[in-house]
């Protein structure tokens, strides 16, 4: 299990190269983003990453 998670933009495919080089002997996980803009567009601006759940 990794002690730190990246969470990369699909826009950013450099970024996400580079960061799996530079972490990967170490215990961090980089993952590529691959929502589409429908659920970005949900939760921008949102202080959870995830939606509530019906009480």
């Amino acid at each position: 299990m990794a002690d730190l998670l990246f969470i990369v933009s699909r826009t950013e495919p450099k970024r996400y190269l580079y960061l799996k080089h530079v972490y990967a002997d170490e215990s961090r996980d980089v993952v590529l983003d691959r929502r589409m803009g429908t659920v970005l567009q949900q939760h921008a601006g949102a202080s959870r990453v995830f939606p509530r759940l019906p009480q």
